[in-house]
């Protein structure tokens, strides 16, 4: 049950095009490709890892937003 909210729930919406000869190569496509909704899992397992550990909640969430933000300006998200 926790892994199908998992899927509908969380996303991890990953913009990196390589190009490589010419040919684009969408890492996002590819992941899923090969295990789909990989990343939203292992995002929520790392969460899920750093709560065991007694780290604070708001160090997490104020966390989250960084990363999303600076990935948002690099062109990451």
């Amino acid at each position: 049950m926790i892994g199908g909210m998992v899927a509908q729930q969380v996303s991890v919406p990953l913009n990196v095009v390589l190009n490589m000869s010419g040919a684009e190569l969408n890492v996002l496509d590819t992941i899923n490709g090969i295990l789909p909704g990989i990343l939203e899992v292992g995002l929520v397992l790392l969460l899920l890892k750093l709560l065991k550990k007694k780290v604070n909640i708001l160090l997490i969430i104020f966390s989250i937003l960084a990363v999303c933000i600076l990935g948002a300006a690099a062109g990451i998200f």
